[in-house]
């Protein structure tokens, strides 16, 4: 993929770390590694973070030899919480590894693409850190689920353009970095139900980001897993989060809790992805963006249920079912490669519950027996669904009658789409490498397939979905921020005396400074521009609105809620209440 060079300067003072972390949930525990992104080039190194949220006996890192390298090449590695080495605070039950770097002797090369996928972004990769293990007092080993993995950038690859926002907010092109206390992220993956942080991190975004998204995707950077009930929240992939519904005909009724996170009634779902290999892949992101319209009907109808289609359902759904081809001859064969977790294009049912079609080449929807072989099995072994198995039959006047018109119709539904993609961090700001990795993504999203080319499957990959909604819509990932001052080298959107810092420290340089009206070496020609607009600013508008206050007790029940609040190292505005609807998956 081509890229153009956009040049970044460090952000200076704009890392933050507490004294002391704040607190995971209880019977909770989280790994985290800082960064999380590297440049493959065996020089970059990061550290491994472990935090049991209490007293344990030791905690070691079987590391993956292939990709990774540690000091004095020992592969199991005792992580150390005793404030020495890379570890910040003695007995803050955070362990903390040496610094490891890429392998760049490993006899596995590095990708062309990540996943190795041609579809998906170049020059990325995600790969297993290796496993932990803690062990606990009086005896006994606990690991991680899903162990630590890590993301490489190809060195060659030039870092892109970041800009501070806030104090704990920067911006590149497609990208937004918020930095939290809270794991709003992960608390919602896992259940937690914390709203107020979640409210909190939003709202604030829209202080200083223009409200010009229909969707909000949240990367998250480190994870957490509950001690309990293990099989279940810690597997939780993704999840979407309806903001509002503004549409009929789909068993949805309308509402709007825009307001609530400082949106004036544009926002319409907020969406999370887990971290790393877990949780960034375009089938896992497109699935959640799905639930926005589906699925919703009837669970009566026979086709599914809790936000999901059944898996013996002919839907074809990212979302549940798989698409069934008609021999002809009364018996059907299942098509598993266009469905449940991939699939090429949104199908049929979901472009009418979309607005993008009147649902005129639905057809039949079926659902077969239950107590049959599972539609994977059937795809594999190449065994038919016969029409003796099949027990339900809906066409969309079924739908209809239950739910009426969907509306708006096609000839004035919304096919315009902004997803503003947010990698949330804890307790820092992302590097210049964790930012270029993830706006990467981010933009790779929402890019356009070269013509000529097939249309890409959307599974575990990163691949662009432009083409999977097709119905002439369209699909952009850029942050609308106002052009950049000139002299304004650092960000903050002042040119002041600290641009003057920049300038003085690079000269001679051959750089080019951020926003720079004379690209190439740093030369008296950028004093020059920073003198003419010194005292120049830019007022950043809030867009947070007001909503009417609602019972936090209602709020609490919506979600199952948690303590209300922990101690935050930004001042962050808390918006009024309101009723929270929210959809797990």
């Amino acid at each position: 993929m081509m890229r153009l060079s956009i040049y970044y300067w460090p952000l200076v003072g704009l890392t933050l770390v507490s004294s002391a972390a704040a607190a995971l949930p209880p019977d909770t525990r989280g790994w985290q590694t800082v960064p999380n992104v590297i440049r493959a080039d065996g020089v970059d190194s990061f550290i491994l973070e472990v935090e049991t949220n209490g007293p344990v006996t030791g905690v070691s890192l079987d590391v993956a030899p292939f990709h990774f390298l540690v000091p004095g090449g020992q592969q199991i590695q005792p992580l150390r919480d005793d404030g020495m080495g890379s570890d910040r605070v003695a007995g803050d039950f955070i362990y903390t590894s040496e610094p490891i770097r890429y392998n760049t002797s490993s006899a596995i090369p590095f990708p062309d693409n990540l996943y190795h996928d041609p579809y998906s972004p170049a020059g990325l990769s995600i790969e297993d850190l290796g496993s932990v293990t803690i062990e606990e007092v009086g005896g006994g080993e606990w690991q991680f689920l899903e162990p630590p993995d890590v993301g490489l950038l190809r060195p060659d690859i030039p870092s892109t353009e970041v800009r501070a926002l806030a104090p704990n907010i920067v911006a590149s092109p497609h990208l937004v970095n918020v930095g939290t206390s809270d794991h709003v992220a992960q608390r919602q993956l896992r259940s937690d139900g914390d709203v107020a942080s979640l409210t909190d991190a939003i709202s604030n975004i829209y202080q200083v980001v223009p409200d010009a998204f229909d969707f909000l995707t949240l990367f998250s950077t480190n994870r957490i897993e509950r001690l309990q009930n293990a099989a279940s929240p810690n597997f939780v992939t993704g999840l979407h989060f309806p903001v509002q519904v503004n549409f009929d005909g789909t068993g949805q009724s309308r509402y709007d809790q825009s307001a609530t996170f400082g949106s004036d009634g544009r926002l319409l779902g907020i969406n999370f992805l887990d971290a790393m290999n877990r949780g960034i892949n375009s089938g896992n992101a497109t699935h959640e963006l799905v639930h926005q319209w589906s699925y919703y009907l009837d669970p009566a109808l026979g086709l599914g249920s809790n936000a999901h289609p059944s898996a013996y359902s002919n839907i074809g759904s990212l979302l549940g079912g798989f698409a069934w081809l008609d021999n002809g001859d009364g018996t059907f064969t299942v098509l598993g490669e266009e469905g449940s977790n991939q699939a090429t294009h949104v199908s049929p049912l979901e472009s009418y519950l979309m607005g993008l079609t009147d649902g005129s080449d639905i057809g039949n929807l079926y659902a077969y027996d239950s107590a049959s072989p599972p539609p994977f099995l059937k795809y594999i072994t190449g065994e038919p669904v016969t029409a003796d198995e099949i027990v339900t039959t809906v066409a969309l006047d079924d739908i209809q009658a239950i739910h009426g018109v969907r509306t708006p119709t096609p000839e004035s539904a919304q096919r315009d789409f902004s997803i503003g993609f947010v990698a949330e961090s804890h307790e820092r700001l992302l590097t210049a490498t964790e930012m270029t990795f993830y706006d990467i993504l981010a933009e790779h999203y929402t890019s356009e397939v070269g013509a000529g080319e097939p249309d890409p499957r959307i599974g575990f990959n990163w691949a662009p979905i432009t083409r999977f909604f097709g119905h002439e819509t369209s699909w952009t990932s850029a942050i609308p921020l106002a052009p950049r001052l000139p002299g304004d080298y650092n960000g903050d959107n002042v040119v002041s005396a600290a641009d003057y810092t920049f300038w003085r420290n690079s000269l001679g340089q051959a750089i080019t400074l951020p926003n720079d009206e004379t690209p190439g070496a740093v030369s008296e020609a950028d004093y020059v521009v920073w003198k003419a607009h010194f005292g120049d600013s830019i007022t950043v508008e809030s867009n947070a609105a007001t909503p009417e206050p609602a019972s936090w007790s209602l709020l609490i029940a919506a979600v199952g809620g948690s303590a209300l609040g922990t101690a935050r190292n930004w001042p962050l505005k808390r918006p009024a209440r309101q009723q929270i609807r929210q959809c797990t998956d």
